[in-house]
């Protein structure tokens, strides 16, 4: 499923098609899996990319730290190549950080600087064309 060294991934939940991994041994590591039971890729050329097709592309999410104090880095990982909007939201759905992305690799890194926000549990997610294609959950401690 995931890249990561010694990454041993346990579902902690599922709502719809989205699943959220946790390593029991590591806890900082955590994965965010869309339509894991989705076979390969369907499509690997953006101009052809819709809201139909967005989610064959098996998007992972992870945060290494996490918890975190200071700052963290949000991988994305995907064979889609193109624009994505990422918002970071508070527990009451508030809106503290959005911006859009061009997507050039395979691994998208978004530095995170948690200085910026207060102590508290947060979601982040992924858009395309302002669908959700995956999503995880940030712990910022001080």
């Amino acid at each position: 499923m995931c890249n990561l060294p010694n990454f041993q991934p346990v579902l902690i939940d599922r709502i719809g098609e989205n699943y959220q991994f946790c390593d029991p041994i590591h806890t900082h590591l955590c994965a965010s899996v869309c339509n894991i039971d989705v076979p390969g890729l369907l499509n690997k050329h953006p101009n052809n990319v819709n809201e139909n097709n967005i989610n064959s592309y098996n998007f992972i999410s992870y945060i290494s730290p996490n918890p975190v104090d200071d700052g963290t880095i949000i991988h994305l990982n995907s064979s889609y190549i193109g624009n994505l909007d990422f918002e970071i939201l508070d527990i009451f759905g508030r809106i503290y950080k959005r911006q859009s992305y061009s997507k050039s690799g395979y691994e998208m890194l978004i530095n995170v600087d948690a200085k910026l926000f207060p102590s508290g549990i947060y979601s982040y997610r992924f858009l395309f064309n302002g669908n959700l294609i995956n999503k995880g959950l940030l712990n910022i401690i001080k």
